[in-house]
């Protein structure tokens, strides 16, 4: 699980900072990650788990 949650979570990741950085840029770095966690929080929960355990469900629980 930890494989495929990093395997996941760090394109994402790159997506979102490089998404938000025209945004947050000026701000200081704990400010965006105020910005960043949440949006990524989210995405994790909501969409990248939930596709993993319907798609590789049946791997993960032998």
């Amino acid at each position: 699980m930890w494989v495929l949650l990093t395997c996941a979570i760090y394109p994402l990741l790159l997506l979102i900072a490089t998404l938000t950085d025209p945004l947050v840029h000026t701000l200081p770095p704990a400010a965006r990650f105020l910005v960043v966690v949440p949006l990524m929080t989210a995405s994790v929960v909501w969409f990248v788990l939930p596709q993993i355990h319907r798609v590789l469900g049946p791997w993960l629980t032998r």
